[in-house]
């Protein structure tokens, strides 16, 4: 299984409580809670977003793993949601999920 995920350049201060399939799950960002509850590989997820998202990521404090830095796809203008969902509609194979909170 894959997860894309499409993030928004967004301080996060706290560790934030996501329930899926009713276990809680204490994450920064709702895409690492999803990949936790559906077991999802660090390999096999992509991260979309623009130069601010992935200094976000990249910030010590949120200890994202280094391969889904890795598999990170730039999107030069954070306002051109077509080019966004063009992209995500590429990466989408079968059996993947698209979060988009």
């Amino acid at each position: 299984m894959k997860l894309i995920t499409v993030l928004g350049a967004t301080k996060v201060n706290t560790k934030q409580k996501y329930i899926f399939d009713n276990l809680i799950f204490e994450e920064y960002f709702a895409f690492i809670a999803l990949a936790k509850a559906k077991s999802i590989s660090t390999d096999n997820i992509i991260v979309v977003g623009t130069n601010q998202t992935e200094a976000l990521l990249r910030n010590e404090i949120y200890q994202i793993d280094k391969k889904i830095l890795q598999n990170f796809v730039l999107i030069a203008d954070e306002k051109d949601i077509d080019n966004i969902y063009r992209t995500c509609l590429k990466l989408i194979e079968a059996d993947t999920i698209l979060e988009l909170t």
